[in-house]
């Protein structure tokens, strides 16, 4: 399946179904499975306070359903667009959770869509 690298705390956010949207610079055709694989970097998330979410490990999976232009959304919470970059000319991939694991699985990440295959596969 294909897996993307998102810094946390917006990783555990997804898994928690807080973040719906995933904001990127590219579009995506993608559609379907995709597994959420929380990066390694903390130094954001010491910066914040945060403390306690895996890192280095893929923490759900989701649906990919849609993806849109920013500008095109409407009625997005607050709470989303502290989430996300919702600059005009970016693309938001929305995400419905799927799977959230009760321990994260230990994975090297990369950048863009790369290819996991979950363990029990």
């Amino acid at each position: 399946m294909k897996a993307l690298t998102v810094r946390q705390p917006w990783a555990s956010y997804i898994a928690e179904g807080r973040k719906r949207y995933e904001t990127r610079p590219m579009p995506t055709k993608h559609r379907g499975l995709l597994a959420i694989h929380a990066g390694k970097n903390a130094r954001d998330m010491a910066q914040a306070g945060i403390t306690g979410q895996p890192l280095g490990a893929v923490v759900c999976t989701v649906q990919l359903v849609a993806c849109y232009r920013t500008e095109d959304l409407q009625d997005i919470s607050e709470e989303e667009r502290s989430m996300g970059d919702f600059s005009p000319g970016r693309f938001a991939w929305e995400l419905r959770v799927v799977e959230v694991f009760d321990q994260p699985i230990p994975e090297r990440g990369n950048q863009g869509l790369w290819n996991w295959t979950h363990p029990s596969d």
